[in-house]
């Protein structure tokens, strides 16, 4: 069957030469259209893995965004060199002039790519991890190239550019594990029985359902005056699984208050005095 020749451009008056046809036209968007449906696929079969193995969930969805990269890869590289047949000297050529011209017009761009690249393959955080860079704070859930999602703790997701993480200092709270530290602080009058409430702290710590007794545990305290007196206790534990992080802080709290109301350690109506008085906690 004859093919209608679109363009031949050939290269230094050599006798290489890129054949665009409308057969090559259609293998083209044919390739596109099954990287972009497997690629989805893919993404949608390994989070549904990874959420029911839940103890392997962070290594498997740190294979996302590398199956994706090699997934793109190997479809350009058959583009190239499979359907429009490009020899490596007319690829070398192409890509100086062409870099160039494009380095110009896409220099954000070019920096996000490059900037995603480095964090997929030097991985100064996970997919999973809890992480905080300049004003954003939240779980990784998926790293591209061109940006990062983070989803918060009140559930919102944020796309951040990926060079933003190369250009600013990053805090990582669980570094790859599933489990991560979390600190939950209080206050207490400063003629508080700091014994018993160090006793109180450890035993809720010991009871909450979401606590990863093979990390230690801390409980440090520290006199704040301001207006007054005042205790800050800091209880410093790990949580099982770092989705709870949150939850388990208050679960902590609520145990600690309880149990302190109940033996009466503190004066009735402390914290409302406190924060009136202060307007806020001190930090």
């Amino acid at each position: 069957m004859p093919q209608t020749n679109i363009t031949n451009e050939m290269i230094n008056g050599g006798n290489q030469a890129i054949q665009f046809d409308t057969d090559s036209l259609i293998k083209i968007a044919i390739v596109l259209a099954i990287v972009i449906i497997a690629s989805r696929l893919l993404r949608l079969y390994m989070n549904k893995m990874a959420e029911k193995i839940v103890k392997k969930r962070i290594i498997i969805k740190n294979l996302i965004p590398l199956s994706n990269l090699l997934l793109y890869l190997g479809a350009s590289l058959f583009i190239v060199f499979g359907v429009l047949r490009v020899s490596s000297d007319l690829l070398l050529t192409l890509g100086v002039s062409a870099g160039v011209a494009i380095g110009f017009a896409t220099q954000n761009l070019l920096a996000n790519i490059f900037s995603g690249l480095v964090i997929i393959f030097t991985r100064p955080f996970n997919i999973g991890d809890k992480i905080e860079v300049g004003n954003y704070y939240g779980e990784v859930i998926d790293i591209s190239l061109l940006r990062i999602q983070l989803q918060t703790p009140d559930d919102s997701t944020i796309n951040i550019p990926s060079k933003l993480f190369l250009e600013q200092s990053l805090s990582n709270s669980n570094g790859g594990a599933l489990d991560c530290q979390v600190v939950t602080e209080m206050y207490f009058p400063g003629n508080s029985d700091m014994d018993r409430i160090r006793q109180i702290a450890w035993e809720a710590v010991l009871c909450s359902p979401y606590t990863f007794l093979k990390k230690p545990v801390n409980i440090l305290f520290k006199d704040e005056i301001k207006y007054y007196s005042v205790i800050k206790m800091k209880v410093k534990s790990y949580v099982y699984d770092h989705r709870y992080e949150f939850t388990y802080s208050s679960d902590l709290m609520q145990r600690i208050k309880k149990k302190i109301q109940n033996e009466k350690l503190i004066p009735d109506g402390f914290y409302l005095n406190y924060s009136s008085a202060n307007q806020k906690f001190p930090e």
